[in-house]
């Protein structure tokens, strides 16, 4: 093996050679998270209810920094992003879950659930603006499903 000589050191040359070897990968997807194996965990704030799941997004569209858990009624966080396991060839199993984009199914059951929730809503101070936006969506359906983006995930469970 040579000995290193300073004087004969090129800096450029030696980037040169470097970018070559370089392979640069080339871009599959729009996001980086698409079709991830991706790690969800519950902060340390509470140490009686550690929870860690790993869900497996369905499609190449973006995923939620955080969620509800309705279950153990706790926010999941996205944690060890590195860790997260490109596998598009991924076959959900029963028990999985997995994120998927929104279905119209979807939307027209959460458009039910918010107008449910608004003729629910009892406070005095709210009352009337609740009937405002209730009677609003009711008038012109498409204002509710307007605010609801194409490809918006729902976190489902493989049956």
């Amino acid at each position: 093996m040579e000995k290193f000589d300073p004087t004969r050191f090129n800096l450029a040359d030696a980037l040169k050679k470097m970018q070559k070897q370089q392979v640069v990968p080339e871009k599959k997807h729009n996001h980086k998270e698409a079709f991830c194996h991706m790690s969800y965990a519950t902060s340390n704030d509470n140490p009686d209810k550690n929870i860690y799941v790993r869900i497996w997004n369905s499609r190449d569209g973006v995923t939620p920094f955080c969620f509800q858990s309705k279950e153990f009624a706790v926010e999941l966080q996205h944690v060890q992003w590195r860790s997260d396991q490109y596998d598009p060839n991924y076959k959900p199993k029963p028990g999985d879950l997995i994120w998927r984009d929104a279905t119209q199914e979807d939307k027209e059951l959460w458009f039910e659930q918010k107008k449910e929730m608004l003729r629910g809503i009892n406070d005095p101070k709210m009352i009337e603006m609740a009937a405002h936006v209730l009677k609003t969506y009711e008038d012109n359906p498409q204002i509710f499903f307007a605010e609801i983006r194409d490809g918006e995930p729902v976190l489902d469970l493989v049956k």
